[in-house]
């Protein structure tokens, strides 16, 4: 057992302690233009006052603060209504609704990032097409392009921001499930309303869990490269994990600049590591907030009377958003060469073309079966003496 854990103690060390360290000496590396290894190398500041000195670590700052922090917000909001209809209300069909919210977290963030680019496209975006078609029946209202731009910054938090709110809902699902109600319940008897009930009981209990999962989507977005690369460039934002990407870009009959890459790799482990200290200190102090509930405990469920049906429909609009339209946007795109906007006219078009591309392979394969099979006339002057190329035969006394 103590070989064991010396040798799982070497690995881990190696696994994560030499990368850190090549790193941060990296980054101390330089000049630009030569690898960090070379004899000609030098241990310099430039590059680190190349990032902050051209103001770009700055701007990087910025645009992640705006990006991170947005994108982990509004998924917040998005995942705990999410979670609140399913797990404290009379919704119906709620497993159901449940497993439906799940399942776009099975599809690959790079996937689902170029569904999303198809869905947004400023001009052919099946989504802005909807939202214009609905849009300019409005009088003296025209809308030509978007409204939504997913090449900008607000399009890149809302895209980040819809895949976050999965990660929400299914943290806080279990929060909402686990919480025990007989305090809401003491709250109501007393007179108080369910929003009262929820700012005052409910929040505050599950402000830790909230918290983290609010933390770990923090870091978990902050280190995403898929959205920022699709997106990011065209919109013109410096987001971490995006200048480290153009870092290492070599220039043309150059190298990459390493030394500036790890230096911004340096500064975002060093804003990595802070949010993992908060998150550790907020999971260790849990335990604050912890209830006790008995062995038969049921969560009391909010009655929606009304408003029910209202709710499944926002939450089958919600689905058919978030998982219908991509997964349907990219097996519609997958028959196409180029973009076409769905429709029965193009679906039976493609048929017909599919159909004629056959016949056509299977006449010209029939053609040059024809041209290779040798006809019956051919293989029988073959056969026959001095036929070949034509020669003449000469007989004795002729």
């Amino acid at each position: 057992m103590a070989v064991l854990t010396v040798v799982a103690a070497v690995l881990l060390a190696y696994l994560l302690l030499v990368p850190l360290a090549m790193t941060i000496v990296t980054s101390f590396r330089g000049p630009e233009g030569l690898l960090p290894f070379e004899p000609q190398a030098r241990t310099t500041l430039e590059h680190y006052a190349s990032i902050y000195g051209r103001g770009g670590m700055w701007l990087t700052l910025r645009d992640t603060a705006i990006y991170v922090g947005g994108s982990v917000l509004l998924g917040f909001a998005i995942g705990f209504l999410l979670a609140w209809l399913v797990e404290r209300t009379d919704l119906p069909m709620r497993h159901l609704v449940f497993i439906a919210l799940l399942t776009p977290s099975i599809i690959p963030m790079l996937v689902r990032a170029q569904a999303w680019l198809l869905v947004l496209s400023p001009q052919q975006g099946f989504l802005n097409q909807m939202i214009r078609a609905v849009v300019n029946v409005v009088p003296f209202w025209h809308v030509e392009s978007g409204p939504i731009n997913p090449f900008s910054m607000g399009g890149m938090v809302l895209v980040t921001s819809l895949s976050g709110a999965t990660f929400f809902f299914l943290l806080l699902s279990a929060l909402l499930r686990n919480v025990d109600t007989a305090l809401e319940e003491a709250s109501a008897t007393s007179g108080a309303s369910a929003l009262a009930s929820l700012r005052r009981i409910t929040l505050p209990l599950l402000l830790p869990g909230i918290l983290a999962a609010i933390m770990l989507n923090l870091i978990i977005t902050l280190g995403q490269f898929e959205i920022p690369l699709l997106y990011g460039v065209s919109a013109g934002a410096n987001i971490f994990s995006l200048r480290v990407w153009l870092a290492l870009q070599p220039s043309t009959f150059g190298l990459p600049n390493y030394g500036e890459a790890a230096a911004y790799g340096v500064n975002f482990l060093l804003l990595t590591y802070a949010l993992f200290a908060v998150y550790a200190r907020i999971v260790a102090q849990s335990n604050k907030y912890a209830t006790v509930a008995g062995k038969g405990y049921r969560p009391t469920r909010v009655r929606l009377g009304a408003w029910k049906y209202p709710a499944l429909a926002f939450l089958g609009i919600y689905v058919g958003i978030t998982l219908v339209l991509p997964f349907f946007t990219l097996v519609w795109q997958s028959l196409f060469q180029y973009f076409v906007m769905p429709s029965w006219s193009n679906l039976v078009e493609l048929a017909s073309l599919h159909r004629t591309e056959e016949l056509r392979l299977q006449v010209g394969d029939h053609r040059a079966a024809t041209r290779k099979q040798p006809s019956a006339a051919e293989d029988q002057r073959a056969q026959q003496p001095g036929a070949v190329r034509g020669e003449h035969v000469h007989r004795p006394g002729t």
